[in-house]
């Protein structure tokens, strides 16, 4: 896990969020460059610009930068996110699976 890394995970109402050097979007509009994405933090004025598969950032805004620190739990937003994902994975499996992957067998 590295803050300068781009990735993706989700916001609480399971919105696809990206991150990129400890700062969260949320995506905006999808336009003939691409897409747009906003900052989550709603005084923020910051976007960005990644391809249409949103794969490749092709642009940031370097006049409208972020007016606030990176995340600081980030990181912990990171395990939260990616242990519910699992989670809604293992609802989809059989419980005796579950269970013998648990106990090794």
């Amino acid at each position: 896990f590295k803050l300068s890394q781009m990735f993706f995970m989700f916001s609480k109402k399971g919105n696809r969020l990206l991150v990129l050097d400890g700062f969260k979007y949320r995506q905006d509009t999808k336009g003939l460059r691409g897409l747009k994405w906003r900052c989550t933090n709603k005084t923020c004025v910051a976007y960005l610009y990644t391809d249409h598969s949103a794969e490749e950032v092709i642009m940031e805004s370097h006049t409208k930068e972020h007016n606030h620190e990176q995340c600081s739990d980030l990181h912990r937003q990171y395990i939260s996110n990616n242990l519910m994902q699992k989670v809604a994975e293992v609802l989809n499996e059989p419980l005796t699976k579950v269970i013998n992957e648990a106990i090794g067998a």
